[in-house]
């Protein structure tokens, strides 16, 4: 009977706490590719597509993925999906995105928009 409760309290445990959930990035494509090892630092540039659990770029002319703080950034013209949440950020500049791996929340910025 002891183990059976413990098998039930054990299993209620792990079923009440949430694990993070797990976010891979896949680099489909781009022009030209740097990896900074000291920096932990990737820069994509020309034509950048890359898929995660919850975002899809397409074509965009640069983005940074800090490999570090998990923060990709995505720079210029490009095409986006977003399974969660898009916000508006008015400290980024007009055209850029910031999502930081596993998070549910993308930024859009639009500085400079009247």
């Amino acid at each position: 009977m002891k183990l059976l409760f413990a098998i039930l309290s054990l299993s209620f445990s792990l079923s009440y706490f949430q694990f993070p959930a797990e976010d891979n990035l896949v680099i489909k494509k781009a022009d030209r590719m740097e990896y900074n090892a000291t920096s932990g630092l990737q820069v994509m540039e020309g034509n950048v597509s890359l898929t995660t659990d919850y975002l899809k770029i397409k074509n965009a002319d640069k983005v940074t993925f800090n490999k570090e703080t998990d923060e990709i950034i995505v720079y210029g013209t490009y095409s986006v999906e977003f399974k969660e949440k898009l916000v508006s950020d008015s400290t980024l500049d007009k055209g850029v995105l910031k999502y930081t791996l596993g998070e549910k929340v993308a930024y859009m910025g639009h500085k400079g928009d009247k």
